[in-house]
């Protein structure tokens, strides 16, 4: 089963191309839902976030994103505090998940949505790495169509590495700057490749 990574920057459609993938006969897994799912105050993961950050971040017994990106993305240090908690679990439980697939499902391909891929350096743990990419001018107006503020569009943004790197790194990229019907004709073409 090749394992393959799906990255891109903020609003570029990774999401869309792994639906797509999943509907060609992928095995789809998201590294910001395994996050969430670890991510419950009451967690062993979720107390040592509470610690870093403060109680403030839990609301109604969740915690909230919100918050947490208000105190983290403005603060390196902190970030880099809070993602050194998060990745190793997150690995953990994609490797998990592959092993399981393995053994349960007679998918071709193990995809991972996994947006800071490079960011982590942990292109390595794939077989392929998969770029969606777009123009910045359409990703912003995509993120602005889900009613979020361009400030946080750059502050998300600010973060990653420049598309130029991840062109160089990525073994496949993906064009997302047309309709949906076209995208889906080069993620059909592509998982015709990938199998």
């Amino acid at each position: 089963m090749r394992k393959i990574a799906v990255t891109g920057n903020v609003a570029c459609g990774k999401s869309t191309v792994c639906q797509f993938l999943r509907e060609e006969g992928a095995f789809v897994v998201s590294a910001d839902e395994i996050i969430h799912n670890l991510l419950q105050p009451n967690t062993s993961l979720g107390k040592k976030v509470i610690l870093l950050l403060g109680n403030d971040i839990v609301e109604k017994g969740i915690f909230s994103k919100e918050k947490i990106a208000n105190k983290v993305f403005n603060n390196p240090e902190l970030l880099q505090q809070l993602e050194n908690l998060l990745h190793p679990p997150t690995l953990l439980q994609i490797e998990h998940a592959y092993e399981q697939a393995k053994k349960n499902d007679s998918s071709p391909l193990f995809v991972v949505e996994f947006p800071l891929l490079m960011e982590i350096k942990k292109e390595d743990l794939f077989d392929t790495v998969i770029l969606v990419d777009c123009k910045e001018s359409l990703a912003k107006e995509r993120w602005q169509k889900r009613k979020k503020s361009l400030s946080d569009f750059w502050r998300r943004t600010k973060r990653l590495l420049p598309n130029k790197e991840k062109r160089e790194k990525a073994e496949f990229i993906l064009e997302n700057n047309h309709d949906l019907k076209a995208l889906k004709a080069e993620v059909k073409k592509l998982y015709k490749q990938l199998t």
